[in-house]
This record gives structure tokens, sequence and C-alpha cells, in this order.
């Protein structure tokens, strides 16, 4: 006899399923939590929102490809690896590039906000305290916390946009 499921316990019910499924302690348990690792498409779309920018699809879809995910063109059937596929070397730093260039304004259509993010912070502790919850909600290691605090202090010019750069840059930020 299979297990009949939330969907059919609760009549076909997508929303009843859904907070059965969203309710459960394995959905929030610390396996689960950032155990995964952001695809193109959820890096590029997430930091996009984050800023607050705008984008064209085009450029969405572009910037994706050179990530390694041409969106709705798996490789194979199989469709796409993930993972840890994700991160080779150079995709670490393709990434770190799209977010630098996304808050310098150098992509297209792209209009980000950064300084407005982080208006009113200008100690350089409660600067990367700002970014860490922004970006990884506030949940980094001290080794992640003392670098970005580090980068807030040595800082010039667009600061905000420097330690946002940074916090994106490190190992959580690529966890969903």
């Amino acid at each position: 006899m299979r297990w009949p499921g939330p969907t059919r316990q609760h009549g076909r019910d997508v929303g009843a399923t859904l907070r059965v499924l969203l309710g459960s302690r394995l959905f929030f348990s610390a396996r689960a939590y950032r155990s995964k690792i952001k695809s193109p498409a959820d890096f590029v779309i997430g930091s996009v929102r984050l800023i607050g920018g705008r984008a064209q699809p085009t450029a969405l879809v572009a910037a994706m490809a050179t990530l390694g995910e041409t969106w709705l063109e798996p490789p194979s059937v199989e469709g796409w690896h993930g993972e840890l596929a994700w991160l080779s070397p150079a995709a670490w730093l393709l990434r770190s590039n799209f977010v630098a260039d996304l808050l310098a304004g150098r992509r297209g259509k792209l209009a980000p906000r950064a300084a407005e993010l982080l208006r009113g912070y200008t100690r350089p502790d409660h600067l990367a305290r700002a970014a860490s919850l922004f970006c990884c909600d506030g949940d980094l290691s001290a080794d992640a916390s003392e670098r970005l605090l580090e980068v807030a202090r040595a800082a010039q010019g667009d600061r905000a946009a420097t330690v946002l750069h940074a916090a994106t840059c490190l190992p959580e930020y690529q966890l969903l």
C-alpha cells in the first residue's frame, strides 16, 4: 500500500498540501538550510532583486548563459547537473564580475541602487553587519564576518557597493 501523501489526504488541495510541506520540521532543518548551491538563474535573478535593480529579460538570460545556464536549453534530457557543477573557479569569478558590473551600473538596463540600500551606515562595523544581514541574513561564519569587516574598513569611494560586492562573493551567498 502506498502512503497517500499530503496531496491525497487533503483532497488534492494544493494550498493544504503546501501548508503541510512548509510546516514540516524537515523543511526548516539544519540539514536543509542553505544546503543547495544557487544555479546561475537563482544567482542572477536573486542578485538583481536583492539590490532592487531592473533588467530586461534578455540581459538576464545572457548573464545566466555566461554563468553556464542557457535558460530553457538544458544540455541533455537530464537537465543541468547543477550543485557543485555551478561553482568552478571560473564560475566564481564570473559571478563576482556580474555583481560588480551590476553594482557599478555596467549591465545595460540594470539599474542598481546600492548606496540607498546601506544608507545611514557609516561606521565600518555597522556597514559590514548591514551587508551581512542584507545578503546572507546575518548567517556568516566568524571568518567571513571578519573578512567583510576588513573590506568595510578599507573601502574607498562607493563603500556600500564595495561591501555589498564583498558580501555576494562570500561562500554563504552562493547557497540557497
